[in-house]
C-alpha cells in the first residue's frame, strides 16, 4: 500500500491543516490541482475570504479531518536519513582511525577544510599524516593484510563500496591505521587508485606472491 488515510481530531493540527489548504488555494498551481480533484469553486472562494480567527473557531468545532499519507515517500526519507547517519559515522571512524586526508576527501567527498575541522574535533592531539605512509615492517603481517583484503573483495557483493571493504579490513587489523592498511593492499601498485575514486582493486594474494618472487629473483 503506497498511501494511507489518517484521521485527525486535534484542534491545533486541524487549524494547521486548514491554513495549509488556504496556502494551497493561494498558489496558482495549488488551486488548479484542487479544481482538477473536483473541489467546488464556491468552497475555494469561501476559504480564501475567511480570516484566520474563523479558521481557528472552525477547527475547534470540527469532529475530524482526513488526509493521505504517502507511505513510500516516508519510507524513502527514513532510508535517506539512515544512510546519512551511517555515512557520517563511517567518515568519523575513518578520521579517528588514521585515514589520510586524501582518502577522506575522495571516499566521502569532503573538502580539505572539512577534513581539517573533522580532525580537530575528533583527533585533537593527532597530527595529519606527513609523507608516504609506512608499511608494517613484518612481511608476514603485510601478507596477512593482503590476503584478508583478497578474501573481503571475493566474499562481498560488487555493489559494496571500497570504503565499506576498508572498514571490514580495519576490523581485522585494528592495530594499524586505515592509511597503513590502504598502502599495504596497494604495496605493488602506484598511488593513482585512490585519486581515481577507489574503482581499481588491489592485487590478489597470488598475484602478490608472483611479484614478490620476481623482485627477489
Amino acid at each position: 500500500m503506497s498511501k494511507v488515510t489518517v484521521t485527525v481530531s486535534n484542534p491545533t493540527i486541524l487549524n494547521m491543516l486548514l491554513t495549509e489548504v488556504i496556502g494551497t488555494i493561494e498558489s496558482e498551481s495549488g488551486m488548479d490541482a484542487l479544481l482538477q480533484q473536483g473541489c467546488d469553486a464556491n468552497f475555494i472562494d469561501l476559504m480564501r475570504r475567511r480570516p484566520a480567527r474563523d479558521l481557528m473557531d472552525v477547527a475547534c468545532h470540527l469532529k475530524h479531518l482526513r488526509f493521505e499519507v504517502s507511505v513510500s515517500e516516508i519510507e524513502q526519507q527514513f532510508l535517506r536519513l539512515d544512510w546519512m547517519r551511517r555515512d557520517t559515522a563511517l567518515c568519523e571512524y575513518f578520521v579517528k582511525n588514521g585515514a589520510s586526508a586524501q582518502m577522506i576527501n575522495t571516499l566521502f567527498k569532503k573538502s580539505t577544510e572539512e577534513v581539517r575541522r573533522l580532525r580537530e574535533a575528533l583527533v585533537p592531539t593527532g597530527g595529519a599524516n606527513v609523507g608516504r605512509t609506512a608499511l608494517p615492517k613484518d612481511p608476514k603481517v603485510r601478507e596477512e593484510i593482503q590476503q584478508a583484503w583478497s578474501e573481503i573483495c571475493k566474499g562481498r557483493g560488487s555493489e559494496e563500496s571500497i570504503r565499506d571493504r576498508l572498514y571490514a579490513l580495519h576490523q581485522r587489523f585494528e592495530d594499524h591505521s586505515i592509511a597503513t592498511l590502504y598502502s599495504t593492499i596497494h604495496e605493488f601498485e602506484d598511488d593513482r587508485s585512490i585519486r581515481a575514486g577507489g574503482g581499481r582493486e588491489s592485487a590478489t594474494a597470488d598475484q602478490i606472491r608472483v611479484r614478490q618472487a620476481r623482485v627477489t629473483s
